[in-house]
């Protein structure tokens, strides 16, 4: 066994999850750098209101790919614009994959537009830089986490779905997380056992709630 190998079968959880964190990061100098990037990524980003609507994603020559539901409505726009290597995207994401494949069909521009709600911003610039480095931050918050899971979902980043919900199980929840995590569509892999953990930790809250002097029953 070679020095500072672990031995074999003894693998912790944690160094189980960082490991897989880690399998395929090396291209974090490539973010937003125009030197090693083919395309630029207009990401239009649309205040929230309380209507829904289907997306699309859009080529440079406007032709769209149907992403799920976000919040949107007729409020500003903001506009920022990242350089990215359509092969590093393509490559964890098949969302991205069908994107580019579509726009190296036809000559022209090398820009391409995707429109998501503010609410998501934060979020998707989480799921972008992972998909260059396969990390995630140690410290990301529980509710950061689900709003990371469901952008990876939404951009079918297999890789991230898989880590963000191992990161949720594995962390104290908070009531927001945990109530958000019920609404975790059942198409993610581990939407059951988060779903599972989340109607726990409820339950605790509300056992613990019942048991303080301070409730008392109407009678």
């Amino acid at each position: 066994m070679a020095k500072g190998d672990a031995p074999t079968g003894v693998v912790t959880e944690l160094g189980a999850e960082k490991a897989e964190a880690e399998v395929d990061a090396g291209f974090e100098f490539a973010f937003n750098n125009k030197a090693f990037s083919d395309r630029v990524l207009r990401i239009e980003v649309v205040g929230t209101s309380c209507k829904r609507r289907r997306y699309k994603a859009k080529d440079n020559e406007g032709e769209g790919i149907d992403s799920s539901c976000v919040v949107m409505g007729t409020p500003g726009l903001r506009v920022k614009t990242i350089h990215v290597s359509s092969v590093i995207l393509a490559a964890r994401s098949s969302f991205f994959f069908k994107l580019f494949s579509n726009g190296v069909k036809k000559s022209g521009q090398r820009q391409t537009k995707i429109r998501i709600a503010d609410s998501e911003e934060n979020a998707f610039m989480e799921l972008l830089k992972f998909m260059y480095n396969g990390r995630l931050t140690p410290t990301t918050e529980s509710t950061l986490l689900v709003d990371i899971l469901m952008a990876a979902d939404k951009f079918d980043v297999v890789s991230c779905i898989k880590l963000c919900s191992q990161r949720l199980i594995g962390q104290p929840m908070t009531l927001e997380s945990a109530v958000r995590c019920l609404d975790i569509p059942c198409s993610i892999s581990m939407a059951a056992d988060l779903s599972e953990a989340a109607k726990k930790f409820l339950s605790k809250r509300y056992e613990k709630f019942l048991s303080t002097k301070h409730y008392m029953f109407p009678g």
